[in-house]
């Protein structure tokens, strides 16, 4: 293999991982508006004397609430990382890309357990 063909498959590969990582992440900005969405009428609802369900749908409040802080918590952790190696490595590196798969892992499991979380949200109240 020549060397400007494995730069094009390192290219490729740098391209994927930032494409997965992008496509995450918008997924987590996504889910994370309907979640809030999902807390803020849980506070609404919860003002009401008559009301003291502690559930959503399916789904109880303080689960939707600890979701919407992990997911914030991962964002901080990933602007903090990527702006150490900023500092570090100017340009990308494969430090840079183990750090977006790293990232790209944690928020497609909270993207997962968003859409799950949703899904009970959505469910009547039995």
């Amino acid at each position: 293999m020549d060397t400007h063909q494995s730069a094009q498959e390192d290219n490729f590969n740098n391209d994927h991982i930032v494409t997965d990582w992008l496509v995450a992440i918008s997924d987590l900005y996504d889910y994370y508006e309907q979640l809030e969405s999902w807390v803020n009428k849980a506070v609404i609802k919860q003002d009401k004397p008559q009301d003291s369900t502690h559930f959503m749908g399916q789904c109880p409040v303080h689960q939707l609430v600890s979701l919407v802080i992990r997911m914030e918590a991962e964002l901080e952790i990933l602007i903090q990382d990527m702006d150490q190696l900023a500092q570090v490595e100017p340009s990308p590196s494969k430090q840079h890309c183990q750090k977006l798969i790293a990232h790209t892992l944690r928020l497609t499991q909270l993207n997962q357990q968003a859409q799950t979380k949703l899904y009970l949200v959505s469910l009547p109240a039995s």
